[in-house]
Formats: C-alpha cells, structure tokens, sequence
C-alpha cells in the first residue's frame, strides 16, 4: 500500500510566513557599503567578463588596494556573489531589489533544506521547532536580504549536510557524491573561511566508527576532489594567505570571546543551554527511549565538529565580525532545538513560554548580563545589548522602512552635483558611487587621496570606522583650504551603516534628530567667491577607542594614540565593524 500524501500545514505557514519575513519591502533601503561593493564589481562583468576592481571612473576596493590581483582582476574574495548579481541586473534592471534578490531566494531554500534535514536525522517536531527558530531568527534574516555572500554560505551548509545523508554502505547511486561536491563548491565560492571548517568537519564524520567503508571512500574521494579543484582559486584569493597578522594569544582569545558572545547574543542564549537541561532533570519522562538515540548522537557530533572548525577558521579572518559565522546559525538552532522538543515532550507549557519568549525578546540572552558584569567587571565591554525585541524591530523596519544617511548623502549629491564633480568621503563612498556615477574618492582605500585639495564635494562622516578613514580625516584636516567650502547641514543625524547585517549595528528605524551629530557635507566655493570663516568638522566618534573626540587637536592626539597601540600589538584588526 503506497504512502498517503498528505500536505504539513505547520510547515506550509512556516514557508509563507518565510515569505513575508524575507521578500517584503526588499529593494527599500539603500545598499551600504559593502553591498554597493558587491554592486558595483557586479557590474564590470558586463563589460570584462570577470569581476574588477574599477569601471575605468571608480576604484572599489576598501582596504588600500589588498582586493587588487593582476590586470586589476577583483583578488580579495570569491566571485559567487558578482555572478549572481550581475545576471539578476541583466534580468531585472541594477536596482536594490535586482541586487537582493538571489541571495533572498537561497535564504528561503535553506528554509526548505533546514526542515528537511530536521526531519529526516531528527523527527517532525524537531523540524518544526528547528525551522521556526529559523525564520523568525533576526540574524538569520538580516543575512539573507543582503546583496552578499552570507545566503549561499548558509544554503551551501546546509546542502553538504543533506548529501551527506545519502552516503550508505554499498551505495552505487554517485547522486550523493555529486551533491556534496556542488555544495561544496558553492561554499568555496560564496566564502572559502567557511568552507575549510565543513571540509576538515566532513572529513572528521567520515572517520567516524559507525560510517561503512564504501561511504567513507567516497567521503574521502569527494573530498580530495573539491580541494584540488578549489585550490587554484584560494591561490588567487588574498585574504588569509596574505594576512598580516602574527600569531598573538591575546588577539586569538578576544575574538573567540566575541563569536562566543555573538552567539549567546544574537541565536541561542547560553542561559536556557542551563535552564533546560536542569528542568530535565526534574521533569517526568513519559517513555523509556532514549533522550538521543545512537544515529542521532552521531550527527550532534557532526555538527560539534562543524561548530568547533568554523569557529576556528573564523579566527583567522582578516576581521572579527559575526558574519563569518553566518553558515552554522542553522546548524546552533537545530541543535538546541533537539533540546527543546526533550522539554516540550515533558512539559508543553514551559516549553512553549521558553520558545515565545525567545522568539519575541532578547531576555534570555541578556538575562545573566548583570551577575555576570558584578562578578567579573572586566567583561563588561564584552557583554552588548539590552531588554528589547528583535522581531519587532524588524518588522516595524519591514513596514516602515528608514531612510538611512547614505541614502541622504547619495540623493543631495545627484541633485546637486555636477557630472563631472569629484567628491571625497571619510567613509561610505562605494554607494555614492552606485547611486551617483561620480567620482569619488577616499574612503577606506587612500586611493587617489593627493587629489584631494581639489574636490569639489566633501563628506566626513561622524563616526569614524577604523583608523584607515580616521587617516583621510587627518589629511583632510591639515590638507584643506576649509575657508573655501561652504558648510551644508542635512538636517538628519550621522549612521555610518544603515543596512548592515550585524545586528548590533544595523538601522532598524529611523533615528532622533541631534544637531551635533547631523549629517554635514561641503562645497567648494567658486573662484569668484569671497572665502568664508573656515569651519573643518570639530566632533567624532572615533569606533576604534570608543570615544567622542572634540576638536582636531584632540582628535590628532588620540589618533596618534590609537596608531602606536596597534603598530605595537602587531597584527591588531584595524577596522571595527
């Protein structure tokens, strides 16, 4: 008797409430600046045919001409994500919604992947909880709106998961092996950081006891054959093996305490990793199976080793943002979530106060902030956040969508910017770039920064990011002729970011209005006007030292500072995100 099919209406609402988390409002914001990054490398395949650095006007990098290979072929990252982007421009015209799009749509099949594999190595509950943590987790959807890379990171983690489901003993199908060595290439190509911690994690699981011999052969096989055909690639790629940075423990550690914080922070809180096996403990079981059966054991296991390498790779980074990390919020999700259907099993009422709550609050994840800052004080810069709801947030910025200051900046500037204008900017030139078609230089790249005596449009931004723009500040500041601009105030309080996916840091809402902190841009005056009182900016946040700096002089001082302190900690991460 064959099976009866029939629809799984949970999972159903789960998919269209994906939908509504996902594409809703998706070309609303303004690309910041490094989805502009990805934009505008996107657009030089139409031309070359290969991604490039520069259009011939423009110059793309960020970091002082690291991302530069030969001919001015784009070295920095893989090209997955220009590919995708400049056939959804040709397809769908190069706005923001065009550049989002098919990395929206890989996040919506991780979806479809999360739920599946669930099921299958877990059950249906688990799937349900699994999935659902899934999509109403903010980070998760805030990664999967951008135009870049993290979507197909995350999809491709999944996709190797899932084909290593169909690795059997005597298995004659090479549909499993096909399968992985796809995923695994998507990964490479999407971030190869990620891709060396599931390689190392899938060669640790074919290694394991209960794997058959022909399935780890062709584990093994399948493996050999994604690093050979992916080790030319890494060879063009610059990130790690021209990194900079010597081994130094202290640096080490702090970003293992970062992801680590990240992660209690932003996906599972560490606080219900306490509380639910406690409640365990005193909870009547109804049966006498096992809490995890042999098979699963073995991928919780997978998936420890999957966690512990992504983590490690991530340390090598050539920044500690929570973004390299992006491609095992599922896997953390899935996992806790075999936890919680053990609660749910006992007790659904607890069980379902836990979930909402952790669905729409973040007050599991700070709940031990305060004990903790008391008995250890040194952590407190460490520890980040405070009592809100995520999900509301965004989906107050799904209805009501901000207008950032890039986009302020980039639309003044089109309406009142001649053609051939040059204009220099601290930081957040690749939109002005995007969405003006000038000329614009400065930045985080120091590219053509002698010119800057001669530009017609200045942009300093409030907050500086990294000692790299805080330099072009500098030279701003002591290059400039200031009593030949003409001071222009916005009117829109200074946010260097806007739509960046770390969620500590994006723009969910409009913000208040503070004249000290509004956005203030300047003209070059023309030859015939008479010079004005000169009027350089006087207040920053300086992000690296965590300050507010008041006049040039003070900002020089803590500059040079801030300058020492990293050439003598060797290696120190420059730029803050």
């Amino acid at each position: 008797m064959k099976p009866r099919f029939y629809f799984d209406y949970s999972f159903i609402f789960l998919l269209f409430l994906s939908l509504v988390l996902i594409f809703t409002h998706l070309g609303s914001t303004h690309l910041w600046e490094d989805e502009a990054e990805t934009a505008l490398v996107a657009k030089t395949i139409w031309s070359h045919g290969i991604p490039k650095i520069t259009d011939g006007i423009n110059y793309f990098y960020q970091e002082q001409g690291k991302r530069v290979g030969y001919g001015d072929v784009w070295a920095w990252t893989p090209w997955l994500q220009f590919y995708v982007t400049a056939a959804s421009f040709k397809v769908f015209g190069t706005d923001e919604w065009a550049a989002r799009l098919p990395f929206a749509l890989a996040g919506f099949i991780a979806i479809l992947f999360q739920f599946r594999i669930s099921k299958l190595l877990f059950g249906r509950p688990t799937a349900l909880f699994s999935t659902l943590l899934l999509v109403t987790s903010v980070p998760f959807l805030l990664y999967v709106r951008q135009c870049r890379y993290y979507s197909f990171v995350i999809l491709g983690t999944l996709w190797a998961v899932d084909s290593l489901i169909y690795f059997k003993e005597k298995h004659s199908n090479r549909w499993p092996s096909i399968s992985l060595f796809s995923a695994l290439f998507i990964m490479f190509h999407a971030n190869y950081i990620a891709w060396f911690g599931m390689l190392f994690s899938i060669l640790a699981y074919a290694f394991f006891p209960s794997i058959p011999k022909t399935a780890r052969k062709l584990i093994l096989m399948t493996g050999a054959l994604a690093f050979l055909v992916n080790l030319p690639w890494f060879l063009l790629f610059k990130p790690l093996h021209e990194k900079i940075m010597t081994f130094d423990a202290g640096i080490f550690l702090e970003s293992i305490i970062f992801y680590i914080e990240s992660f209690n922070h932003y996906v599972i809180p560490f606080f219900l990793l306490i509380l639910i096996p406690i409640s365990l403990r005193f909870l009547p079981k109804n049966d006498n199976r096992p809490v995890f059966p042999v098979d699963e054991k073995k991928w919780i296991y997978f998936f420890v080793f999957l966690i512990c390498f992504t983590f490690f790779f991530s340390l090598f980074g050539p920044a500690r943002v929570f973004r390299y990390m992006v491609g095992i919020i599922p896997i953390v999700i899935m996992l806790f979530s075999l936890l919680l259907i053990q609660l749910w099993q006992r007790n659904k009422i607890i069980a379902f106060l836990i979930v909402f709550i952790l669905i729409f609050t973040n007050f599991f994840h700070i709940f031990l902030y305060q004990p903790i800052k008391k008995m250890i004080p040194s952590s407190a810069r460490h520890l980040k956040g405070r009592f809100e709801s995520p999900l509301s947030l965004y989906i107050h910025e799904l209805i009501n969508p901000p207008r950032g200051s890039t986009q302020i900046i980039a639309e003044y500037l089109k309406q009142h910017a001649s053609p051939k204008d040059l204009v220099i900017v601290t930081y957040g030139d690749l939109p002005i770039m995007f969405y003006t078609g000038l000329r614009v230089i400065g930045g985080l790249s120091f590219e053509a920064l002698k010119e800057a005596t001669a530009a017609d449009w200045i942009v300093t931004r409030k907050v500086l990011v990294s000692d790299e723009d805080a330099r072009v500040m500098m030279y701003l500041i002591d290059n400039l002729s200031w009593e030949r601009y003409e001071k222009i105030n916005l009117g829109v309080i200074d946010f260097p970011w806007d739509n960046i996916p770390e969620p500590n840091a994006h723009q969910f809402k409009s913000l208040g209005f503070n004249s000290d902190w509004q956005i203030q841009i300047y003209h070059k005056l023309k030859a015939n006007e008479p010079s004005r009182k000169a009027e350089p900016p006087s207040i920053f946040y300086f992000t690296p030292a965590q300050k507010t700096i008041y006049g040039t002089n003070e900002f020089k001082q803590e500059l040079t500072r801030y300058l020492l302190w990293l050439k003598e900690r060797t290696g120190a991460i420059g730029r803050v995100n």
